[in-house]
């Protein structure tokens, strides 16, 4: 026979339950990873083909249209399964992320510190990564953006020149970004 304790207890746990599997619903970070890890493989390839310097006209295109993408992608799938979330923090932290790269990269270029331009932006989206991974309750996207972190930082500690930093930096960042989105991906399909 159940108390009311026993009663209200279980209740509190089929409510955190449904709680969690709504969130995890919602959640659409495996898209922006799949997207952008696919873009930033791509950029790996214009900085050996074309050089470091057109990586900031390729993200100026590519990075507010992949937002665009992302939110439109995030709206129709809430709308889809019926779980609204808070679109405005995911937002202001892609416009910060992209501002940030964009000042460091287009920065170190006008300071004349090609490593600060190869390196900077890459930080910057790591710290980016920080924060979706707080808003998404996200071990997984927390400890890939420390390790690229750490990556970043090791690449010049290494000697590695700015221009082959940059291109090892995009491949490597594209490839773990689309490693975790596939791993989302796959945890999703399994709920």
């Amino acid at each position: 026979m159940h108390t009311g304790a026993q009663d209200a207890r279980h209740l509190i746990i089929d409510v955190e339950r449904v709680r969690r599997r709504s969130r995890a619903r919602a959640s659409t970070m495996w898209f922006p990873l799949l997207l952008f890890g696919t873009a930033s493989l791509v950029s790996a390839g214009v900085v050996v083909l074309y050089g470091g310097d057109a990586l900031g006209p390729f993200w100026t295109v590519v990075g507010p249209a992949g937002g665009v993408i992302t939110a439109v992608h995030a709206q129709r799938r809430s709308r889809r399964i019926g779980v609204e979330t808070h679109w405005v923090p995911y937002v202001a932290v892609g416009v910060l992320v992209l501002a940030g790269t964009c000042a460091l990269g287009a920065g170190g270029a006008a300071l004349g510190r090609p490593m600060l331009s190869a390196v900077g932006p890459s930080l910057v989206v790591c710290a980016g990564h920080l924060l979706y991974a707080r808003m998404e309750r996200s071990r997984l996207l927390g400890g890939l953006a420390l390790a690229l972190a750490a990556f970043a930082v090791l690449l010049p500690a290494a000697g590695v020149a700015a221009e082959p930093a940059a291109a090892t930096l995009a491949a490597v960042y594209g490839a773990a970004s689309l490693a975790a989105g596939l791993v989302l991906v796959d945890r999703e399909r399994r709920r």
